[in-house]
């Protein structure tokens, strides 16, 4: 939790992420993930965490 509050209190750190979220956003395959996250919000992260728990479980 700390880690987080230093990232966005601390400029060097919040700079640090923003190329870090710059680069995953270029990702061919996160980048429809992260699109969908952005426009429909908390709805779509729920969806898509329970599509990776029913992956896992069914994965050996």
């Amino acid at each position: 939790m700390s880690q987080i509050l230093e990232s966005v209190s601390n400029p060097a750190k919040e700079e640090q992420l923003e190329k870090r979220m710059a680069r995953i956003k270029e990702n061919p395959y996160l980048k429809p993930i992260l699109e969908e996250i952005e426009s429909s919000g908390p709805t779509a992260m729920m969806r898509l965490l329970i599509i990776n728990i029913r992956l896992r479980s069914i994965s050996v």
